[in-house]
């Protein structure tokens, strides 16, 4: 079992992850019923790998375009 929660590894790791090259988002979701950190990625500026898991938690990536704030 990890040491942290999982919210608690996505606020570590947030300056981290937003600072691989193509990654527009992320969050926590759920996979195959367990918890996971969802990651955003724009496939036209991906470059960096992106982790199967971070602290002990698995990643599932997502292709996604950009986001845009509703207003």
């Amino acid at each position: 079992m990890p040491e942290l929660s999982i919210n608690d590894v996505v606020t570590k790791r947030s300056a981290w992850l937003l600072a691989q090259s193509g990654v527009t988002g992320f969050g926590v979701g759920e996979s195959e019923g367990e918890p996971c950190i969802v990651v955003y990625v724009d496939p036209e500026k991906s470059g960096d790998a992106i982790p199967d898991f971070l602290d002990g938690y698995p990643v599932k990536t997502v292709i996604s375009g950009p986001f845009e704030a509703l207003e």
